[in-house]
């Protein structure tokens, strides 16, 4: 039996800080946890909610600023073929290059790249699927990193025994380990020759042109790092031609191409239109059935959570106290801690002297625990959480299907007690997925269920849903979505740090 100080000290922190147990060893998280004020003086995009998944048209070009502006259409020829000339096929794109956007066209849908808010929108008959920049560069970062060992392996085998020098696993992911040296030079005609040694053929091959503008060149050099497995250090210099080229050619070596292929792209005509954005008019947000996530109950609660956001869906912070005294007065003490704690998913953690009501009551909460075992047993695992997480789950258990703000919090806390177990290996009754999914049913409007969530689903390498979670917690109005703010910018400053081409960062930050 904890003496009535531990008791009490235990209860304080998890008061003070909820989930601290956990945070001592997050093993799904992404990143250390950076302080606000780390992340504001980085160069960091803005602290405000992205235009995520749940915003229909009007909601996105509002949130981007939409205008009329100069849209500079360029169609290209595009020749493939091995080195040796064999296996030859061609292919023609559009691509439009905007203010602060670039789009490809195809038959079938429109890809836009959007510098302005960081996504990516697909637009196809299915509706327009929008997801952040950062979730591809995460993708790729993390394959670089499976492929080559953080970046220590100097050649990489591919499917079929295969070897490739590092170079090009760099080239395919736009992720590089660190600086290369690319050579250039130029012909008696003016092309640019790019080279890795002295000695070796050019890996890229650039005819100069004298379309559009420096800012063209930038954007259509970052649009290349999305669709061309070009080196990051190579593809810097088509942001400093100063216009779009005539002419260019690079060299492909991948598991698809063991022998080596050519890309020749070939401009065959440019033109100048004044063009809004575009997504086109009546087209609609993709459901999320059209965003093929893995696993169902994170495809549900991505679901909730985008209605939440779309919503603006809020809680009174006034109404916590009132909903825990309700309980307590019904004889349900172990209910109203719970509620005094799911409040802290939305209003933040309390803070030494703080004068919140929530954080009053929820002390006043813990003191009169003493002596009821079960409530003592469960404010011992919500404040102990990681150091016994079985004793933890069992507190829970009770808790788990009662549908209220309560479940809400005793799920939220057993989902990541439940990742921690099923991390170590240990054999588990209950999946975090589906805890995930109880807590949001119960309250689908605390941050907090969908950032944790997120971490969960970045540690199982399931990225798109990860970053779909992480803006849903960026977006929902209450206290805690800056918290969200400001982790998933630390996250995205390394990525940026990492990978600058995929943002277009020279223009935009």
């Amino acid at each position: 039996m904890l003496t009535r100080s531990r008791f009490l000290a235990l209860a304080l922190i998890a008061a003070l800080c909820p989930n601290a147990a956990l945070a001592q060893d997050d093993p799904f998280s992404i990143l250390a946890p950076r302080t606000e004020e780390a992340v504001e003086t980085e160069a960091a995009p803005e602290l405000t909610p992205p235009a995520g998944a749940f915003l229909q048209r009007d909601a996105y070009l509002a949130a981007r600023g939409d205008s009329v502006g100069q849209v500079l259409v360029l169609q290209w020829r595009i020749e493939r073929a091995g080195l040796d000339g064999t296996n030859a096929s061609v292919d023609q794109a559009e691509i439009g290059i905007g203010p602060d956007f670039v789009y490809n066209q195809t038959e079938d849908d429109r890809t836009i790249t959007d510098f302005s808010t960081g996504r990516s929108l697909n637009v196809s008959e299915a509706g327009v699927r929008n997801s952040a920049i950062a979730a591809h560069v995460h993708r790729q970062m993390n394959t670089f990193t499976q492929f080559t060992r953080n970046g220590t392996l100097e050649e990489i085998r591919g499917p079929g025994g295969a070897t490739f020098e590092r170079f090009w696993i760099e080239a395919a992911l736009g992720v590089r380990a660190s600086e290369v040296d690319i050579l250039g030079d130029t012909t008696p005609d003016g092309s640019w020759l790019l080279r890795r040694r002295p000695d070796t053929p050019p890996i890229v091959r650039i005819t100069p042109g004298e379309t559009g503008t420096d800012r063209d060149a930038a954007h259509f050099a970052s649009w290349l790092r999305h669709h061309a497995p070009i080196h990051p250090d190579a593809l810097s210099y088509f942001a400093e031609l100063g216009h779009i080229p005539d002419r260019f050619s690079f060299i492909v070596f991948s598991p698809s191409s063991p022998d080596g292929r050519r890309e020749t792209w070939i401009l065959e005509s440019a033109t100048v239109s004044g063009a809004a954005f575009p997504w086109p008019w009546g087209a609609a947000s993709a459901p999320v059935g059209a965003y093929g996530l893995p696993d169902a109950d994170m495809a549900s609660l991505v679901s909730l959570g985008l209605t939440a956001a779309a919503q603006g869906l809020e809680r009174d912070s006034n109404s916590w106290v009132d909903a825990a005294n309700a309980l307590e007065t019904v004889g349900d003490p172990a209910g109203a801690y719970l509620v005094l704690l799911q409040a802290g998913h939305h209003e933040g953690a309390c803070t030494q002297g703080s004068d919140l009501a929530v954080c009053s009551r929820l002390n006043r909460s813990i003191v009169s625990a003493l002596g009821n075992r079960e409530m003592e047993a469960l404010v011992t695992a919500a404040s102990a959480g990681l150091s016994d997480p079985e004793a933890t789950l069992e507190a829970l258990r009770p808790h788990l299907d009662r549908g209220d703000d309560a479940a809400a919090a005793a799920n939220l806390l057993a989902a990541q007690v439940a990742a921690i177990l099923e991390r170590r290996g240990d054999a588990i009754d209950l999946s975090p997925q589906a805890l995930f999914l109880a807590s949001a049913q119960a309250d689908p409007a605390a941050p907090m269920t969908y950032w944790h969530a997120g971490r969960y689903a970045a540690a199982n390498n399931d990225l798109e849903t990860a970053w779909m979670l992480f803006d849903i917690a960026r977006s929902l109005p209450a206290p805690t979505a800056r918290t969200a703010m400001i982790e998933t910018a630390a996250i995205e400053n390394r990525l940026r740090a990492i990978a600058p081409s995929y943002f277009g960062a020279d223009l935009q930050h």
